[in-house]
Parts: structure tokens; sequence; C-alpha cells
């Protein structure tokens, strides 16, 4: 179903979709940005006040999503594994190289 919606700014009537409701949208013959309101759903502050909470919510879940991504790139990736590996093959090298400068100097 659609709505029909006629635009504050200018004689202009649009016809909307339903899930439009409750949103802001922009006349396209005189660029003026309006709020649509089924009038069949009564007053449509219910419904205002719910897309309004609704995408409040979804704009804060996007900045936190932005913000852990953005931590967690700026942390870089784990290297206590890769330190430990390089200590690790360092002291291998280092007891090799005694043992066999012990069986040549014999």
């Amino acid at each position: 179903m659609t709505i029909r919606a006629k635009c504050p700014g200018c004689p202009a009537k649009h016809d909307l979709l339903d899930s439009l409701n409750g949103y802001r949208v922009r006349c396209k013959e005189c660029q003026k940005v309006f709020l649509v309101r089924d009038p069949r759903a009564g007053s449509g502050e219910d419904a205002a006040s719910a897309k309004d909470s609704k995408s409040a919510l979804d704009r804060l879940r996007a900045r936190a999503e932005r913000e852990m991504a953005a931590s967690s790139y700026e942390a870089g990736p784990s290297t206590a594994g890769v330190v430990g590996a390089l200590i690790a093959s360092g002291v291998f090298v280092a007891a090799l190289a005694i043992i066999l400068v012990a069986f040549w100097t014999k």
C-alpha cells in the first residue's frame, strides 16, 4: 500500500511506500525535506518516535562497532607468539654453536 503525502513547501503530492511512514523524505519538486505521516495510522507521533528511537539506536550501534574495529586495528596483531618463537630459536642457535665449538676444539 502507499501513503499519499503532500509537500508542505509546494502543492506537490507524492505516493510513497508505507515503509517510509515516520521517515523524512525530500520533495522531488521543491527539494524541501518533510516528515511522512500516514493519516490512517492515527496521529503518527508514536510511529515517528519509534522510528527516531530505532534509528538512534542503529546509529549508536554502528558507532560502537566502528570504535571497536578502530581500537582493535590500532592495537595491531598480537606479537607475543612471534617474540617467543624468536627467543626460542635464538637460544637454540646459541646452544648449537656452543656444542659445535666444543666438538671442533677437541
